[in-house]
């Protein structure tokens, strides 16, 4: 069995290309609630804006309808608006994590274990040590700050555990964030974790520095694994395939 390599690093690219064509065919087919739902609204305004500064359709101000009918009459012209006002895929991060638990779990489905993708609410860790429901966590009063960032998966079956996953490509604050809840996380495991449960931190990047430094901190922890997601696979793969 070969664990699945993805190119990471090109995702958000292909997943923009995607939001782009979605947005092109929603304009050409005059579906304006298509429009609507897949666009970003914010963008959309702005060059309704940008474009009433200086023009108008027989007097009247430019709408979305008469953008609409513009795009119908020229393909060109709608291309360039799909890229403009279709929803950006640097905003859609968790796509990245639950894009790359899915295929991870296509492969180590195949040996009795599975990965679940859960929801930004459904399960947290908080400080002192419980790992709260979203319901459980409305009714005990905490606040955000109680709280560690929610598990993105949950791993059950040959091996149980929880999955820390994130994507963090290029330099700037929200990558370092990346790296501050890692580190944070790892020491919650440390203080409350159980020692027969596996706690993953599963991060995709190209900064290697911040990553091999995360992999040493908890590298003698045994129910601790610092990976990418190809490594990932190979773990499991590797410790719990012969396991019936």
């Amino acid at each position: 069995m070969i664990p699945v390599k993805i190119d990471c690093q090109n995702l958000r690219l292909e997943r923009q290309r995607e939001n782009n064509q979605i947005m092109f065919r929603a304009l050409i087919t005059q579906d304006i609630d298509l429009v609507r739902y897949h666009c970003n609204n914010n963008e959309l305004q702005r060059v309704l804006t940008e474009l009433n500064e200086m023009f108008r359709y027989d007097g009247q101000l430019l709408t979305l309808e008469h953008l609409l009918l513009k795009c119908n009459d020229d393909k060109m012209y709608a291309m360039a608006l799909a890229g403009r006002i279709s929803i950006k895929a640097s905003r859609q991060g968790t796509k990245d994590e639950s894009y790359i638990l899915g295929k991870c779990n296509q492969t180590v489905s195949q040996i009795g274990i599975e990965i679940k993708n859960l929801s930004t609410t459904e399960f947290r860790p908080t400080k002192d040590g419980r790992i709260l429901t979203n319901k459980q966590y409305k009714k005990s009063g905490l606040k955000k700050s109680d709280c560690l960032k929610s598990f993105d998966a949950q791993i059950t079956g040959k091996v149980n555990g929880w999955v820390f996953a994130k994507v963090a490509f290029g330099t700037g604050g929200h990558q370092d964030n990346v790296f501050i809840e890692a580190h944070e996380f790892g020491k919650w495991v440390l203080t409350h974790g159980q020692i027969n449960i596996l706690y993953v931190m599963l991060i995709d990047t190209d900064l290697i520095l911040q990553f091999e430094e995360l992999k040493q901190k908890f590298f003698l922890c045994p129910n601790i694994l610092v990976c990418d997601h190809f490594e990932f696979q190979q773990f499991l793969l590797t410790y719990f395939s012969a396991q019936n």
